[in-house]
């Protein structure tokens, strides 16, 4: 990643951010970010266990693995990697300083736009093919 410590973050610097509590660093999120924390994060013990387990699981280089997309990005979590369900497989998410304040599914594209193969009626779908082998 390209040089995130010089980045400053609403006027501060990440090293600043860093050092802040949650009731201090709301005041420095989007509104989303700041309700999500005023309502307790509600599922606040399993949200403060993923921390915990990205931290030690990253210590040992291993790639953590979540369907949480609800997780918030707070400093904590920046600079890791981890991989994110999309409803069908797991994406790597290298996260950075932009991220913080936002949630980790907003980085993650669960439909795919359809690309239609330009023949019309049978077989333009992979559908209209099983459709049409199911009648004959």
């Amino acid at each position: 990643m390209s040089n995130v410590f010089n980045k400053i973050f609403k006027g501060k610097t990440y090293e600043e951010i860093k050092d802040l509590s949650l009731d201090q660093m709301k005041n420095y999120l989007g509104s989303r970010a700041r309700r999500c924390i005023n309502r307790g994060l509600t599922n606040d013990k399993h949200f403060l266990k993923v921390y915990k387990r990205i931290d030690t699981k990253l210590q040992n280089e291993k790639i953590h693995r979540t369907n949480y997309r609800n997780l918030l990005i707070l400093p904590a979590l920046v600079n890791k990697t981890i991989m994110v369900h999309n409803g069908k497989s797991y994406i790597k998410i290298e996260i950075n300083q932009d991220m913080i304040g936002k949630k980790v599914g907003d980085f993650i594209p669960t439909k795919i736009k359809v690309k239609h193969s330009g023949k019309k009626g049978i077989g333009a779908t992979k559908g209209s093919k099983t459709k049409a082998a199911a009648k004959t």
